[in-house]
Formats: C-alpha cells, structure tokens, sequence
C-alpha cells in the first residue's frame, strides 16, 4: 500500500485566483508547511533556488494562466533538467490538457474548485509518485530559464533583434504591424528581465542562445 503520509517542506503556488490562493496558504499554514505564492510564473520561477530545493519541494500551478502557465513552467524546469513533485489545477481542463500535463511531468492533476481533502489528496499522490526523471540535477540556470519561457514568435521577434533590424523593419519581414511588434518587443523584453538591449544580449549570450553567432556559452 502506498504511503502517503509524506510531507511537503515547502509549496510553491502560482495562480491568479485569489480565493484559490487564499484556500491554500489555508490549508497549509494549518500544517505548518512554508508556503511560496505569485500570480506570476516568472515572479515565482526567480524564487526557486535550485541549490536550496529537495525532493520534498512542491510545485501547485494553474495550467490556464493568461501569459505563462502549468505547462511552461513544467517545460522550463525541464530545460532545466529539475524534476520536482507537481500538481496542475484548472477549472476548465480537457482531456488533451491531461494528456499533455502528465506528458510533460505533472504528477497529479486538480479539478477547480475542489474540496480541503481532495488538495490534500493531490499534495499527498505527487510527493509519493515523486520524481519521474531519472539522473535528474537541479542546476541553477536562470539565463536559460528566462530564453525557455519565450514564445516562438517572441524568439523570431529576438533573432531579428540581435541582427540589428528595427521595429519597422521587423514588421515588414513578418508581415505584421509596427505596433504588434512593440507589444511583442514589449514582453520579449519583460520575461527576459532586460531593461536595455545590451543587456538583452548579454543575458541571452550567458545561455549560449543558438541564435546568435559566435561561440557558445554556459548558463551561469
């Protein structure tokens, strides 16, 4: 019989519903198992430290979040080569969603709203199903997380950037407008935490970005 008597050390939550997050910090500050919680993925990612986590670490994500969800965060700890036990919720899950979710490393999948006792029962079946990777290392590689969570436009929109090509010119050869350009520029720059485009290149050459010319570099 499987022993689910496991506790997590720590929870990660990142979801945009309030009632949910509230329901949660509940729960678990009734144990007294430290909670971590955003409503951004991003904001959460930069909060995982990769040296200071253990086996019994605990990921909870909506997979349905308006910018970056379950599924990319499962995606980056992948490129990462980080498994950890995880629980994906959302209200409005379809069967290709669960499919993809345990595909990608989910270890439970969470019907929203649900009761106290069902979240305990999810927490509880990913800790004991823990890691289904095996040879995995957890290696702090934040460069190259942040180059993960791009979307394929946005990592079109970043070689014409570093090939020097201004937003009009942009536009042109993908047949969109300046402004949508702007807006993907926009986010490009705000997930890859660059201020500047110095600084967008430097982050993206710490990762040795294969878009980019010259010799390849390791994350730091």
């Amino acid at each position: 019989m499987a022993d689910l008597s496991k506790q997590p050390e720590r929870v990660f939550v990142t979801d945009d519903h309030g009632p949910t997050m509230q329901q949660i910090a509940t729960l678990l500050a009734v144990e007294n198992i430290p909670m971590e919680a955003s409503a951004s993925l991003l904001v959460l990612l930069d909060r995982l430290d990769y040296d200071r986590l253990t086996d019994n670490t605990l990921i909870v994500a909506e997979i349905n979040l308006p910018e970056l969800g379950g599924l990319d965060l499962l995606n980056i700890l992948n490129a990462d080569n980080v498994c950890l036990p995880t629980v994906l919720m959302g209200s409005e899950l379809s069967v290709s969603d669960a499919v993809d979710a345990m595909h990608a490393g989910a270890n439970y999948i969470l019907k929203k709203p649900f009761s106290d006792a069902a979240f305990h029962k999810a927490m509880k079946r990913a800790l004991h199903a823990g890691c289904r990777q095996s040879g995995s290392t957890i290696i702090a590689r934040p460069a190259k997380r942040r180059l993960s969570s791009l979307s394929p436009r946005q990592r079109e929109l970043l070689m014409h950037v570093f090939e020097g090509r201004t937003n009009k010119e942009i536009a042109g050869r993908l047949a969109i407008s300046q402004k949508t350009v702007e807006l993907h520029r926009a986010a490009m720059m705000q997930k890859m935490g660059a201020t500047s485009l110095a600084e967008l290149i430097r982050i993206a050459v710490q990762c040795g970005e294969p878009l980019l010319p010259g010799p390849q570099h390791e994350c730091a």
